[in-house]
């Protein structure tokens, strides 16, 4: 039971930054700062590049954790 806490969290962790991925992408469309279409050639704002990368770390070292903990 006490490893399950850290799943949640990291689970949680994880949706909560598609969430914000998803809005801060979507201002930047809105204030002309990207074009939707740059999005797909990783032409964005430094504050959503950010974003982009903290998500893609989300699928590495936690990938192990899981294995581990299963």
């Amino acid at each position: 039971m006490s490893l399950l806490w850290p799943m949640l969290f990291q689970i949680g962790w994880t949706f909560l930054l598609y969430a914000w991925l998803t809005v801060t992408r979507a201002r930047a469309i809105q204030h002309g700062e990207a074009a939707y279409s740059g999005f797909a050639r990783g032409e964005e704002p430094h504050e959503v590049a950010r974003i982009t990368r903290n998500l893609a770390n989300q699928f590495e070292l936690p990938v192990v954790f899981y294995a581990v903990v299963v």
